[in-house]
């Protein structure tokens, strides 16, 4: 059963069944646009490219190895979608750059749901479990 709940099938439909309870509307997009996990072998999903840069002003820049997140990201931050629905943290964040990432994305109020959690929007970070 675990192993099942990593499938994109799975996913796909505990995703879409929490949309309908929560009546939220889902685009429609195809999933293998945004599903980078098919694609790359495992001991690809984990690595971080360690390289970045600080500019004088203080932007820090650096690279996501995840194009298809990195895509999902630039949507979301650009306001072209109101949210995004996952199963749990781990099937969207492979390392703490992408923490960081939706992390800021949810205070920016990017509506971002996990079908299996509820994390706090505080500073404590707190997890909920449902």
């Amino acid at each position: 059963m675990e192993n099942q709940k990593n499938s994109i099938s799975y996913q796909k439909t505990e995703n879409t069944r929490f949309a309908f309870r929560e009546k939220l509307p889902i685009a429609p997009l195809p999933l293998r646009a945004f599903v980078p996990m098919a694609l790359f072998p495992k001991n690809i999903r984990f690595q971080e490219n360690d390289d970045f840069s600080i500019t004088d002003d203080g932007l820090v820049q650096y690279h996501i190895d995840r194009p298809k997140f990195q895509k999902l990201i630039q949507f979301v931050s650009r306001g072209y979608f109101k949210g995004i629905i996952c199963l749990c943290w781990d099937r969207i964040s492979r390392n703490k750059g992408d923490d960081t990432l939706i992390r800021k994305l949810m205070r920016k109020g990017v509506d971002i749901r996990f079908v299996y959690a509820n994390y706090d929007k505080t500073s404590l970070g707190l997890c909920i479990w449902i």
